[in-house]
């Protein structure tokens, strides 16, 4: 049985959002990735 990721994060590469991926993967816990292009909108 596969487990759907209750966590989005929102990250743009560089930005202070790194501890936070890197806490994530460090507990091990499944999360959606999501890149933003602050330069663009996106």
């Amino acid at each position: 049985m596969s487990h759907t990721p209750s966590l989005a994060l929102y990250h743009f590469p560089g930005a202070c959002s790194m501890v936070s991926r890197v806490a994530l993967a460090e507990a091990g816990l499944e999360y959606d990735l999501n890149i933003v292009n602050l330069d663009r909108n996106e």
